[in-house]
């Protein structure tokens, strides 16, 4: 056979066209217990090998397409039932599944298997596999069944099933799970740990009357029961009980969130005479979500005959406090089901919804009281109505500050819309005070977009950061001014216009230098951007998502800034003055820093090995700028070196007077670049053959003085 639209390949054999469909039904029927096989004339064989298409597939199950280099070999006799078949595809499209690297290999006579099958992936879009293996082998009348999977969204949840197939004396087929274990979210739980019987689904040929016996799922003493019957389309009564389940064992893992509760009820569905009778009578009780008690869940569902509306009944309780109730309908006569529920809320714990700010906004606070109307389409409703605050707050952990709302908070629901009416503010380490506005919008509950006003008339706290070595700022900043916050949640970008204010200390640490030889200016360049330049490859600015902040700040001398010269011996140059920064960063690392920083007063604690330590005077109108980045600061700046006798390794030396400069601090050299000692100046000698990165000063009196210029 030669047909690019159909097949590529051989068949070859003795066997009559009207007998093949029979011969492969006895060949594979010929695997199952108690199978009757069909007639067929003796002597008669099929030899086969075949690359296959996609067309001629289609032509016969429209919902399977096959990759290309599909190929389908083996054989197939009327003798004994003999048949063999070797399937494989790099990919399978089956009912818009997708599974990845098939193999399927039948043999009815092999010692060891029947039929064995892999697949190296399955995507569903709900529920995706990987590693799936199955293998069968009959003995006597039962087929048994032996699979091995992984499944979910990280391929954690393992499956290791063992089922049989046989007809019981009734001429019932029967389908049975033997002790099979689920490993899910690192529990272990059993399919018939007992290993008995009961776990079996029966039905007759036509599936006509189907009847669930008694499948419980164990972990623990955590039980799952599933139990029914089904009369052909007249009657159905499946029911699922929980018993002492741990709701947060069970439901799918979610970032940030840890919820544990412990579950008992049922789930009921009747169908009889025409009608149907669905209900629910669950409790969860000791609801913890992330380590914070909310009490205990009652969820009560009761639908109508012809299951078109549902009545709810919700309610948490906590210490004796109904803290949320639930009242009303789910309808779903109309084309698009509609909602009509009455919420209320009564001291309800706000840490609940606290794992959604994921690392955005956390430490979400407050008690919340109101009452909410939930209506129309149940995919889009709306929700309308008041909630008010109290001893509610939050943290933003990139800025490392915490604030308390006022209890008089409230907060309006309205269509897509959550507007909090202007509130005072204070944060929780220094007491300094703010106003706080703003509007939340949403696409359905997606998709947020915040607007958010803060106001500092007088001190706010808006930044407090500790000194970390992988940080590029940190510091303390106190602000009058405004900031909003804005965007979508996913990508905020914070912008303050402020002034600072008392006690504001900004410090930039200078992670590592470059020499300085002849340059008019000193460049600082990260270790990773060093790394790059030494390689040879050029410096790629990354476009970063995430939380953003620029502060467009008037510095006044109420601010401290501080450039930490070198970490490892703590030299530092710290000042106050005047000028205008705007400084951008986000989450992801950027930080970009422009303006001009004029010294009215400053130090530079100079400091090396734990040797040297002097603290030497900064002349005021010196200045330093910044071109965007921030560790690469053009220092214009004159240090007077105002007192002596010099410290050295606690010994006092009166004269001479050895100032050692030039020293190499992490592979820079500062050098003297203007000297002045009262009309007495020698002058300034080379490096000394026993100290090369010592330069000396030589005066002739007391009264010296030394000026150093960097620039």
């Amino acid at each position: 056979i030669n047909s690019p639209d159909i097949c590529n390949g051989t068949i070859s054999g003795n066997f009559l066209i009207k007998d093949i469909s029979n011969l492969f039904r006895n060949g594979l029927g010929s695997m199952y217990a108690n199978y009757i096989p069909r007639e067929v004339t003796t002597n008669q064989y099929i030899d086969y090998d075949l690359s296959v298409y996609s067309k001629i597939v289609e032509v016969f199950v429209p919902e399977l397409q096959v990759g290309e280099n599909s190929r389908l070999r083996g054989s197939v006799s009327s003798d004994e039932s003999k048949f063999q078949l070797d399937f494989k595809s790099p990919e399978l499209l089956l009912y818009n599944n997708y599974l990845g690297k098939v193999n399927v290999q039948v043999d009815n006579d092999n010692p060891l298997y029947n039929t064995y099958i892999s697949v190296d992936s399955v995507y569903t879009g709900v529920y995706d596999l990987k590693d799936f293996s199955l293998i069968n082998k009959t003995y006597n009348d039962t087929l048994y069944v032996q699979s091995v999977f992984k499944g979910g969204s990280k391929k954690q949840d393992i499956f290791d099933l063992a089922l049989y197939y046989t007809i019981n004396p009734k001429g019932k087929s029967v389908v049975g799970i033997k002790r099979s274990e689920i490993s899910y979210k690192d529990n272990t739980w059993y399919l018939n740990k007992d290993n008995n019987k009961k776990n079996k689904v029966v039905f007759d040929d036509r599936f006509s009357a189907i009847a669930i016996d008694s499948l419980q799922l164990n972990y623990k003493q955590q039980q799952i029961a599933f139990a029914g019957i089904i009369r052909d389309s007249t009657y159905k009564n499946l029911k699922v009980r929980f018993k002492d389940v741990n709701i947060g064992d069970i439901i799918p893992p979610v970032d940030s969130l840890q919820l544990s509760g412990t579950t008992n009820g049922t789930l009921s569905f009747l169908y009889e005479n025409g009608a149907n009778f669905p209900k629910s009578n669950v409790t969860i009780d000791d609801v913890i979500i992330n380590t914070i008690g909310f009490g205990d869940l009652i969820l009560d569902i009761d639908g109508n005959q012809d299951l078109t509306k549902y009545r709810i009944a919700s309610s948490l309780t906590n210490k004796n406090v109904r803290s949320f109730n639930a009242l009303g309908t789910i309808d779903f006569a109309p084309k698009v089901s509609q909602l009509d529920l009455d919420v209320r809320l009564n001291d309800f714990n706000l840490q609940a919804i606290s794992p959604f700010g994921a690392n955005v906004v956390t430490k979400i606070r407050g008690d919340a009281s109101g009452a909410l109307q939930v209506m129309g389409n149940y995919k889009k409703p709306k929700i309308l109505g008041t909630i008010n605050l109290k001893n509610s707050g939050l943290k933003v952990p990139y800025l490392n500050t915490d604030f308390d709302l006022a209890n008089s908070t409230q907060m309006i629901v309205s269509n897509n819309t959550l507007k909090v009416i202007s509130t005072d503010i204070t944060d929780t380490k220094f007491n300094t005070k703010g106003v706080f506005s703003g509007i939340a919008t949403h696409d359905n509950y997606r998709d947020w977009n915040l607007n958010l006003q803060i106001e500092a008339p007088e001190r706010l706290l808006v930044l407090d950061t500790p000194p970390d070595e992988d940080e590029l700022y940190y510091g303390t900043s106190f602000i009058s001014g405004n900031a909003v916050i804005e965007g979508p949640i996913e990508a905020l970008d914070i912008k303050v216009f402020a002034a600072t204010q008392e006690g504001t200390t900004f410090k930039i640490p200078l992670s590592d230098t470059e020499s300085i030889g002849d340059d008019s200016f000193i460049k600082f360049l990260s270790p990773q951007e060093k790394r790059t330049r030494t390689s040879g490859q050029q410096i790629v600015k990354k476009e970063i998502k995430g939380l953003s902040v620029d502060f467009d700040l008037d510095i006044n001398e109420n601010a401290e800034v501080e450039v930490v010269i070198d970490k490892v011996n703590n030299s530092t140059l710290k000042g106050r003055g005047a000028g205008t920064l705007l400084i951008r960063l986000d989450t992801k690392g950027k930080f970009n820093m422009w303006g001009e920083f004029t010294v009215i007063e400053g130090l530079y604690d100079f400091r090396y090995g734990g040797i040297i330590q002097k603290k030497i005077a900064v002349v005021p109108g010196g200045n330093i700028n910044w071109d965007g980045e921030p560790d690469r600061a053009r220092l214009s700046i004159v240090l007077v070196f105002i007192n002596y006798p010099v410290t050295l390794s606690g010994t006092s030396l009166v004269f001479p007077i050895e100032v050692y400069q030039g020293i190499k601090i992490k592979n820079a050299k500062y050098r003297a670049v203007k000297t002045r000692a009262n009309r007495a100046f020698k002058g300034v000698t080379g490096c000394t053959p026993s100290h090369p990165n010592i330069i000396k000063l030589i005066t002739k009196t007391p009264s010296a003085h030394l000026y150093i210029g960097l620039r």
